[in-house]
C-alpha cells in the first residue's frame, strides 16, 4: 500500500459450491459478524468488498507466512517440536471458539495448512471462516 502497510488479500468466488448454501446479502452478513470476533487465535478480516462475482477479504500481514511455509518450504524458519505443538493447541483453540460462539454450523471454507498464518512461530492465527445453516 502507499502508506508501506502489508496485508494479506483473499478472493472468493460466489461460484464456489460452499456459496450455493446461502444468499449473498445472508454471506456479507456473517461477513460483518467475523469481522467483529475477538480471539488470539482467529484471524479477523479488516475490511471486505463485495462485487457481482467475487468478495475480497483483506487481513493483518502474517510476518511468517502459511504454517505449510514453515513446516515445508523455509529451513530458516524451522519449527522445534514445541513450537509445533503449540501451534496444534493455537488451532484447536480458535476452532473451540468458533464452534462455541455461534449455534448454528460453521464452515471453514479451505482448513489447511496453507490457510492457517503465522503471526511468529507461537501465534497462529485461522481465517476467519463463514457461517450457513
Amino acid at each position: 500500500m502507499p502508506s508501506g502497510s502489508s496485508y494479506f488479500v483473499k478472493k472468493l468466488n460466489w461460484s464456489d459450491k460452499i456459496f450455493q448454501l446461502g444468499s449473498h446479502d445472508r454471506i456479507e452478513n456473517d461477513l460483518q459478524i467475523f469481522g467483529k470476533l475477538s480471539n488470539s487465535n482467529i484471524m479477523t478480516h479488516l475490511a471486505y468488498f463485495t462485487t457481482v462475482d467475487s468478495a475480497y477479504l483483506f487481513y493483518e500481514f502474517a510476518l511468517k507466512g502459511t504454517l505449510f511455509d514453515t513446516l515445508h518450504c523455509s529451513s530458516d524458519n524451522a519449527m522445534d517440536w514445541a513450537s509445533r505443538y503449540s501451534s496444534a493447541v493455537g488451532v484447536a483453540q480458535g476452532l473451540a471458539f468458533l464452534h462455541g460462539y455461534t449455534s448454528g454450523p460453521i464452515l471453514l471454507l479451505d482448513l489447511s495448512n496453507r490457510s492457517i498464518l503465522l503471526k511468529s512461530l507461537k501465534r497462529v492465527l485461522l481465517e476467519t471462516p463463514s457461517s450457513a445453516k
